[in-house]
């Protein structure tokens, strides 16, 4: 395998290892979640969904490290939106972002390439120094890579109606505990000066 298959292969891992693979940041609202086996409804960039019949949720952010699989940041988004009781999914936005770079070193011909990661000794140039299957070490030459990951904006969405109800139940919720707090008020306490205090006995 050439060298330029073994940046691509390091660069990938160091992908997933810095990004930690798909994160889905969410920030909404949270209905009864469903069922793992209900469908949700997604909508793509460029895809209209009806206003009528939907009402929006949450929304998040979704990081990915690049070359991610769509249909695995679609079932991700899916699960998600499962969890927080959302019927459909829409992509606002889909763009391709530099985080900055990655170390990949190589020892030349004899050895791979690796992507350097944790403490690692180097030698007086800076170069990281490996230790071969025979217990020699050598000097890897680093080079940087670019360090891309995908970023999409997106909102939940559930079925209008669904919505509508679940917003009607928490305000009666509310009002219900209001009501309640004020048909049991506190304990009223007596002022300092209104209580009785009790003093020593001036000393003769």
């Amino acid at each position: 395998m050439n060298r330029n298959v073994f940046k691509l292969l390091a660069a990938v891992f160091a992908a997933c290892v810095v990004s930690g693979c798909i994160d889905i940041d969410y920030v909404g609202q949270r209905l009864d979640p469903l069922p793992s086996d209900m469908p949700v409804v997604f909508f793509n960039e460029g895809q209209d969904f009806d206003v009528a019949k939907y009402a929006e949720v949450g929304r998040a952010t979704v990081t990915a490290p690049d070359g991610t699989n769509m249909v695995e940041i679609k079932e991700k988004l899916q699960d998600e939106a499962r969890s927080v009781g959302a019927d459909a999914v829409k992509i606002i936005a889909f763009k391709r972002v530099n985080e900055g770079v990655i170390y990949v070193t190589g020892g030349g011909n004899d050895s791979p390439d690796a992507y350097v990661t944790g403490n690692q000794s180097r030698s007086v140039g800076g170069d990281p120094i490996y230790t071969d299957s025979f217990g020699q070490t050598g000097n890897l030459s680093t080079s940087a890579e670019p360090r891309y990951v995908v970023r999409l904006d997106v909102i939940f969405l559930a079925l209008k109606t669904k919505f509508d109800a679940a917003m009607i139940e928490r305000r009666q919720q509310r009002e219900q505990s209001a009501a309640k707090a004020a048909a049991d008020p506190l304990p009223t306490q007596l002022p300092l000066d209104a209580q009785e205090v009790t003093r020593p006995a001036a000393e003769n």
